[in-house]
Formats: C-alpha cells, structure tokens, sequence
C-alpha cells in the first residue's frame, strides 16, 4: 500500500502509519517528501525529522537518490510515479524536480528534531531567556558545571540540612561522601525537576505517627489481650512487641501476625484472630503507615528542595558560561512554544511557512519536544488539506528510549490530539526470510503462557494482545533460528564468561563458513560488547567495535595515562611502578619505581611537552614511542586518544587530572569494515545483518529500579505528581492512586524490555542465535523471569535443560549453502595475508584536525561537477566490478611470475564480497580479466622487461645493477594547501640502482568501455588531475624529482596504455 492509497479524497491526508520493523518506513518517508514536491509545494515548506543524524541523512539521500535514480532509468521512474501515487510523473518532470531539489539543497528541511529546535532557538533566543552567546556545550562541561554547583552548594550554610537529607536519603547506610550522592542525585533527577511544577513533589499526605505515649499505651492494650488459650499467637504477638519497642516497624509488616491483619487474613495457623486483638494490630498498622509514608513525603520533598537549591546555582553558571545543553534548549522552547513560538512567528523567523510535517520515530519523542511541535502540527491540521499535512512514522513495538524521556505512550494518544489523522499499518517485512518472521510471530504471540509472570501478566498480555502479525515479501530467502544452551563453566568461571567464549566461538565457525556474511552481535550492555571483542580477538576473528567504551580498555592507552598521572603527581608509586615495568622504561628514563628523583625528573619533562606543545602532539609522541610495541588495536586506541587529546587542548588546564578523566570516562567506538560488528540493541535499531546473535538474554527483565516515580493524568499532560521509590512492602501502605503509579512504572519499564527484545530478534536477514545459560547444578523450580526464560516458555518450556544443547530451531542450519548465490570458499592455492597489517601514526608536525579532507579520484574532471557522486547515486554492479577487477589485478606482482589461478580469482572474490558485494559464481567476469592480460600492451607493463633499458624512458635504468620493486595498493595521505589529501595508488614501481631509488612509475587501472579515439583522448583530460595528483603523492613518499616519476593510464577493456 503506497502512501496516496488512503481512503481520503486528498492525495496528502493527515496520516499516521505504524510502521513495524522492516517494513519501510524511510521508503515510505521518502515517497510522501517526493510526492509532495511533484504536486507543486516548495522545499522549504516541508519539515521532515527525526532522531539522528545517520537517519536524517538517510531520509536526504533516499530523496535525491530516488528522485536521480528515475530522471536517469525508465523502470526506476515508472516505480517512482507508482509509489508516490502520480502516474502521470513524466522523466521531463523528474529532471525537473531534480534539479530543482538540487538548486533548493540549502532551503530542505531534512535533519534531527535538534537541529530545528537550534534553529528555533536561535530565532528567538531573546524571547527565551537564553543567556547571552548561548552555545551547546558536551557533556564533559555540563559535568564540571554540575560538580561545581554542588560545591557552591555545599559551600553554603546548609550543613544542617544537607545532613538531614544524607540521612533520608541512604537511611543510614552512609557508603559514599555526601557530596557523591548530592551530585548523583542532581544528574540523575535535574530533568524531571525541570519538567515539573513544585507541588508535584508535594502531593502525598500522611496522618501523624503516633507520639511515644500513645505508643507505649497501645503496647500495653495489646500486651493485655488474653491469648492463654493459643501459645502460637501469644509467641507471635509478644514477638511482634519487641519489634515494635525497637521501632523494628519493617518486620511488623512481613511477619507474625502484623503481615496477616495487613492482608486482611484474619486467622493465624487456622485459627482465628481476637477481633480486639485485630483492631489494636488495625491501629499499630495505622501508625507503621504513617511513619513510613511520612519518610517518603520526607524523602520526595527534601529531594526538590536540593534540586531547587542545584537549579539556582546551576542556572547562574549557565547563564555566565552560556554553555546549554540540547534537551535545556528543548525545555526553553517548550515553555515558550504557545505565547512566543507561535506558527506565525516561526514563519516570519524561519523566512517561510511550515506546511508539511513528516515525524520520524514518533515513539521516541519527548513530552517537551512534542510541546515544541504541536502548535505547528494544529496549525497545519486545521488548514487545508491541499495546501497543508501532516504525517507521521513510528512502531510503539519499538520504544527502547524511555530512559531518554521518550514516550511511547503519546502515539497511541496522538489522534486524540490531532484528530482527524487516519491510521496506516505497515506489518510486511521487506528485510527477514520467513524463518526468522515465523519465529518472531510466535514468540510475541505465545508470551504470555510463561507460567511464573506474576507482576508481570499484565504488561506482557497488553504487548503480545497488540502484536500484529508480521509477514515478510522475502519469501524465497533461506532461514535459520536456533535457540542453544551454552555450556557449563570450568575452573571457576562464571557462566556468563563461558557463554561469551562460546558465543565468539559460534560466531568463528559461522564466518568461516559463510565469508562475506554480515554478523551482528547485539548485547545490551556496552561492558559485555568490549567482552566480545576480546574474546573474538583471541580467535583472530575480525570484528568491528561499536558499542562505544572508554579508551582504558587499551593497556597502551592505560600506560599513557600513567604518564600524565606522572605528570602531575610524581610521587604517586603505582603509576611509577606501571612505567617502570612498561617497554619504554628505558627509552624515558624511569626504569626503577622507587627512583624518586627519576620519577622527579620525568615527572618535569612530561608537564613541560604538555605546556610547550599541547597536549595533542605531546601525547602523539608518546604514542609514536609505543607504537613498535603494540597490535593493531592498541594502535587504533592510541590514534584515537590523540585525537581526543587535540579536541582536548584548547579547554585545557594546568592539571592533566581534567583530561584523564576525560579519556576514563568518554566512549569511544573502534569502528571497523570487519564483516561481523559487535553493538548494543539501541545502536544496532535500523540496521540489518544476515545473521546475528543475541548472547546476554540472561539478565533479567527490569533493571534497577528509579529513584523517584513520576505519574501524569495522560500521556500528553506534564508531570504533576512525583515520589521517591520504596519498596513493595511500602507501597502497599501508600492510597490506591500512589500504589497504581508503581504499578505503571513497573509495566512501562516492562514493556520497554520486551521492545527491546523485538528490535534485537528483528535485525537478521537469514539467520537468529538466540545462546543462553544452562541453569547447571541447581536445579530450576520455575521458569526465570528474564528474556532467556520468556524464549523458553515459547520454544522449549521443560526445566533444567542440559548445557551445550539445540532447544529448539527451524529452518536450515546450513541455510548459507542454501543461498540463491553461494559463496566462494577461499582457494588453498593463495590464501589471503594473515599478517598483521602495520599501522602508521600520522605525522602531527602540524595537526591535520579540520582540513577538508580529499581523494585524487574526487579530482577527476577538474573542474566539472560529477552529478552521480554529488547525489550518492552509485551503479552497484559498475563499482563492484571495478573493485573486483582491481583486487584481481593487485595480485599481480610480474605477469613474468604467472597469473592468478582460476582458484586465486575465486578466493579474492570471496574476501572482497563484504565490501564489493557478491557476483553470481557463474558471472565472476574472470573472462574480461584473463583477455586484459592477453592484450599485449598491458601485459608488456605488468612484465619487468617493460623497465628494461630504453631511450627516452625515464624509469628505465642506464644499466644493470637494478633492482625493481612493485607496490600495490599502497595508501598514502599528506597535506595539499588546505585539504588532506589521501587514496591509494594502484600500481606503483620503484627503480633502484646500486641500492639508490632512482625513479617511479605510477600505473592506474581503468575498467571505461572505450569505443572511440576521441573518447579515450576524453577520459584521459578527465583522469589527468587523479594521475598528477598520484605523481604528486609519490614524490611525498619517495623524494624523488619530478622528472623521475612517470604515470600511466591503463585502459583494460581497450589494451590502451596512456603516458599523462
């Protein structure tokens, strides 16, 4: 169903669709912005947005590419008018459009909610009360902002006060300073301070607690009651007295016969309770409520008056720094949106009216963010349906942001808001093979069965009773789900240690069998992603880092940090210690721990290369010194904290304490091209993988729970009443109102786990592992509440399952033999270099940070624009052929030397299929490659004779004692006036006489069909600035003249070999 099928007259109605995971929804994005356009309405009077920047980005290249895609192909165009509704789209009105959306690229309104809000903000920054110059700080200063108003307050004369509150809120058990758990506090709750009015945090209310005489009177009343007869209720009765004297009132609530009257069970071992002896436990329980609610109103409103006391400060030091952060922008917009922010105003601000909303992931906008919206999206809702619409994309089945403030809630509640919307679901998967959509189906319709739900029933039926059923247009695709136990830990392992390794061993067998394959591994914590790379690293498995840790998980980046605690605190012995014992010891001079006045010394050299230099080139020398003693990772890790430390330099300190801090605590993803990618659920949301696992689905269900608990009368309504946490026992005292809002944090909390569940298990393309724990020598009484036993009760409900076992699969196992296109397997002929690559730190002479970085080939033409690469618009099968084509042709070191086997093409074909694509086995163009090198031109150039002595020939030798060299592939970058420039030269031959570089040769492969002499005369105008950019390269990496570097154009298809 296309977006203009709608039962509406209007081609634009005001729609909301329901998008579940696969099904479209850029596509479906990108038709409503296109067809907008086709009927006439401006750029700039769309406002398309959504979360992240990667996915505005993908709105604004599915736009231009589309749109580029029909303006050059009959079929795309045809498929084009189909989808946005309008047959009538002609290619004369696509090439319209085109370049019409080209010519308005600076007025498209394509970005983040951010980003707008930015621009908002910046138009009405006076109207907002927004300090002067604001700008947007990171996170590393709204720390030091936070810490430093906490200090002020607890500079203040307050002590007192900030006491009480120490003591409310740990309730006595003091394991951290106070001015921790002030600073824990604020961060933690300053957002939801904000969004709240003060009586928010004061609308519980409590009777009085009894006084000590009353007490000590109801004591007596109750010590009095003849129970002569019952010794069990005159034990538990006395029992409960002593409680009660030593205000033990938590135990008053759970055991003897005060848990009874509480539950309204009024027997004690079937036998009956005095009622006198019931009213009296009636009034102690009265007085047990009291103290415990009063505590919590105490808690809850000490807590906002620390926070009102944080904001004043806080506010202050905002207002001088003018360093905001976005969601602070978003809360001032939000405030301001009815009286200053009107649609009228932002028109008049913005130079142009907003006519057409589209909303991206609306299950993950925030209350205040939605506030911002709203008075544009009534306005457009009440205004014509030709002239104005509104549309909006989100899957309620994937809220995994609620503890970012998203509401998930307000989608379902928004055609309240606006009414008039009309519903589109979107439940076909244009992403999984029917394998993994079947087991998706039957896993969130079957939840509920779990037998041991408990507090839990409720959410779940609400989730799985919602749940449509998906289907898929990938019916032809191979599928596999499997559902294993990993198996049980030896020598004392924990056993989530042994089903990390055994995870990373499945994920080793599968790349092994299915090169080429994308994996994801998706976890939900970022510790257990750096534990998978280890563990993946240990097998030599490739794999890419993207969950995001701090850098210390480096022991190189650990013993730079050494050096900087050095630095400053030279007498600090573990960090004396760990350089002493380091591979650099010598080479700076420390090579005894206890040698103070080397560590003295060391200590004076370090501070003066970090105030001399800076802390990026400081820092870039120490890395070049450990380099020789590091893999590739550590390397990686090394670059990137000097990177951090340039962006660094400009807001640094005399300390280095500020900066080390930083690189603790900052993460930083190792992002790589490996085939198999290791990331948490949340960034793996919009991605796709041919197979992924899922490893860490035996932590429970809900975490930690919150501090506080904030309840709104609906969805779309603020905040208006707030309270501290308390336990079950607690909230059972507390009025119906207050024990029901726990009720619906708990179910909130709930159903954001099981979104997260969905989003994990809908990622693959073929094939789901689903690995989880065997529950080893203690034996199970009941499935556990955690994702593993939710999958269980679906697939495999029996308890105690054994370690190392399939509980459950369907599909094929060896579904990737299974594919339309099988994958090569390497040839045992040529396997690829498994040695470790070499990584060069770059050069920091002079800090390339902010150069524009070019490519050679992006200088092709010259001057001329290169439409395709401006829209992103790529031929797949065009670039992988020349990818593949030249991979084939690096293997060549001397044709003298024999080509490449049919086996080596076959291999090099399997190894370049992550990046290039996969061909059919039958359409492998070895053909085109084994006639280029029958053409005798070429095959003279990839022969040594070629450099044999010849007048006129700059590369050839005078005479004999010569050696040639032949580099392929070889990377290089080096600054060009104000850009970075940096590529990789295909073909390079050095020249060296007597051992003495004497001259190069720079060979570029081109895969042009040339048909005519005017059009390789064409080509190579077109190629010349990429083949003197090259010489240029070489002449950086070999010092060579000019004169002695020759570069040539080889032409495969034509055996044309050209001399620029």
């Amino acid at each position: 169903m296309t977006i203009a099928s709608s039962g509406s007259d209007s081609r634009f109605p005001h729609l909301i669709i329901r998008a579940s995971a696969g099904s479209g929804k850029t596509y479906q994005l990108s038709s409503r912005f296109i067809s907008l356009l086709a009927a006439g309405h401006s750029a700039d009077s769309i406002l398309a947005t959504t979360f992240t920047r990667k996915a505005a980005g993908e709105i604004f290249d599915r736009v231009l590419l589309r749109l580029a895609e029909a303006a050059a192909d009959e079929k795309k165009r045809a498929e084009l008018a189909t989808s946005i509704g309008d047959e009538t789209l002609s290619p004369a009105r696509v090439r319209t459009l085109l370049v019409e959306t080209l010519a308005s690229l600076h007025r498209l309104r394509i970005g983040t909610l951010d980003s707008f809000f930015m621009k908002l903000a910046g138009s009405f920054a006076l109207e907002l009360g927004l300090p002067p110059g604001w700008r947007i700080g990171d996170e590393t200063e709204a720390r030091e902002l936070r810490e430093e108003a906490v200090e002020a307050i607890l500079g203040t004369d307050r002590s007192e006060e900030l006491l009480t509150l120490f003591h409310l809120l740990t309730k006595g058990e003091a394991r951290r300073g106070i001015g921790e758990l002030v600073l824990e506090t604020v961060t933690s709750l300053y957002g939801l301070f904000r969004e709240t009015e003060p009586d928010a945090w004061r609308k519980l209310t409590s009777k009085e607690p009894l006084k000590k005489e009353e007490l000590a009177d109801l004591f007596g009343e109750m010590a009095a009651v003849d129970l002569s007869t019952n010794s069990r209720q005159r034990k538990a009765r006395d029992s409960d007295l002593a409680y009660a004297r030593l205000e033990d009132w938590g135990t008053i609530l759970t055991k003897g016969l005060g848990s009874k009257v509480l539950t309204k069970e009024n027997t004690f071992y079937s036998k009956p309770i005095p009622p006198e002896l019931i009213a009296l436990y009636q009034k102690l329980l009265g007085h047990v409520n009291a103290y415990f609610v009063s505590q919590v109103i105490r808690q809850t409103e000490a807590t906002h008056d620390l926070l009102t006391s944080f904001h004043e400060q806080y506010w202050r030091l905002k207002q001088e720094s003018g360093s905001l952060r976005f969601d602070e922008v978003t809360r001032a917009l939000a405030d301001a949106a009815a009286a200053v922010a009107s649609p009228e105003q932002v028109a008049f601000r913005l130079d142009s009216p907003i006519g057409h909303i589209l909303l991206d992931e609306f299950q993950d906008t925030a209350l205040p963010q939605w506030q911002v919206i709203r008075p544009l999206a009534l306005r457009v809702m009440k205004a014509g349906k030709q002239s104005s619409s509104f549309f909006c994309v989100g899957d309620v089945k994937q809220a995994i942001y609620g503890w970012r403030g998203g509401q998930a809630e307000m989608f379902d509640a928004l055609d309240q808001d606006l009414p008039g919307l009309t519903s589109q679901p979107l439940s076909k998967s244009h992403r999984s093979s029917p394998v993994v959509i079947d087991v998706v189906n039957k896993i969130f319709s079957e939840l509920p069965r779990h037998p041991k739900l408990d507090h839990y029933q409720g959410a779940v039926d609400q989730f799985c009773s919602g749940f449509p059923q998906h289907t898929t247009t990938k019916t032809g695709l191979p599928g596999y789900v499997c559902l294993r136990t990993a198996p049980l830990p030896t020598d004392g392992e924990k056993p989530q240690d042994e089903l990390l390794k055994f995870t990373a061993r499945q994920v080793a067998e599968l790349v092994a069998t299915a090169p080429g394959k994308s994996i994801g591994i998706l976890c939900r914590r970022n510790d257990i992603v750096a534990r998978l790379i280890y563990e993946l690293r240990e097998l030599k498995v490739a794999a890419s880092e993207e969950g995001g840790n701090p850098l210390i998980d480096s022991p190189a980046v650990e013993l730079v940090i050494s050096l900087l605690q050095i630095a400053d605190h030279p007498g600090d012995t573990a960090a004396r210690f760990h350089i002493a014992s380091s591979p650099i010891a010598k080479e700076i001079g420390l090579q005894r721990f206890e040698d103070s006045r080397a560590a003295v010394n060391l200590s004076h050299d370090l501070r003066t290369e970090l105030l001399r230099d800076g802390y990026g080139a400081a820092i870039y020398r120490w890395a070049r010194q450990l380099a020789p003693h590091c893999d590739e990772r550590d390397l990686s890790r090394l670059q990137q904290m000097v990177e951090m430390a340039y962006d660094y330099q400009p807001d640094s300190t005399l300390r280095a304490d500020a900066f080390i801090r930083l690189v603790q605590e900052q993460r930083k993803s190792d992002p790589s091209s490996a085939n198999v990618r290791v990331m948490t659920i949340h960034q793996a949301k919009g991605l796709e993988f041919d197979a992924v696992f899922l490893p860490e689905l035996d932590s429970r269900l809900l975490n930690q729970p919150p501090a506080f608990v904030a309840g709104r009368d609906s969805p779309l309504s603020s905040v208006n009443r707030v309270i501290r946490y308390a336990g079950d026992e607690i909230q059972r005292l507390l009025p119906p109102e207050w024990h029901q809002l726990f009720g619906e944090d708990r179910d909130r909390r709930l159903r954001e786990a099981l979104c997260t569940l969905y989003v994990a298990m809908t990622r693959p393309i073929h094939a789901l592992y689903l690995i989880i724990q065997a529950p080893g020598e203690k034996q199970e009484k009941n499935l556990p509440k955690t994702c593993a036993g939710m999958l269980r009760s679906v697939l495999h409900p029996a308890l105690n399952p054994l370690p190392g076992t399939i509980l459950f699969e369907h599909g094929e196992c060896d579904w990737v033999s299974r594919l339309p296109t099988s994958t090569p397997k390497a040839s045992p002929e040529k396997q690829p270099d498994s040695k470790s690559r070499t990584v060069l730190l770059a050069d920091s002479s002079r800090p390339t940070r902010g150069l524009v970085r070019a490519s050679p080939s992006g200088l092709e033409g010259g001057a001329r624009v290169n439409l395709g690469r401006l829209l992103g618009e790529k031929s797949t099968h065009g670039l992988a052929y020349g990818s593949l084509m030249h991979a084939w042709f690096e293997a060549i070191e001397w044709l003298d030397d024999g080509a490449p086997t049919d086996g080596n093409l076959r291999a090099i074909a399997a190894t370049c299929s992550a990046r290039i694509g996969q061909f059919p086995a039958r359409q492998l163009p070895m053909n085109d490659f084994r006639k280029a090198l029958r053409g005798p031109r070429v095959a003279e150039l990839l022969s040594r004779r070629h450099y044999e002595p010849a007048e006129g020939r700059s590369t050839a030798p005078s005479h004999d004692n010569v050696t040639l060299e032949a580099l392929r592939e070889l990377p290089f970058a080096f600054r060009q006036d104000d850009e970075l420039l940096s590529g990789s030269i295909d073909r390079l031959i050095l020249v060296r006489q007597s051992g003495k570089l004497t001259a190069a040769e720079v060979v570029d492969y081109k895969t042009d069909t040339v048909t005519s002499p005017a059009q390789l005369r064409e080509l190579t105008e077109f190629y010349r600035p990429q083949l003197e950019a090259y010489q240029r390269a070489t002449a950086r990496i070999t010092g060579l003249p000019a004169n002695r570097i020759t570069a040539k154009l080889v032409y495969l298809s034509a055996d044309e070999v050209v001399e620029i």
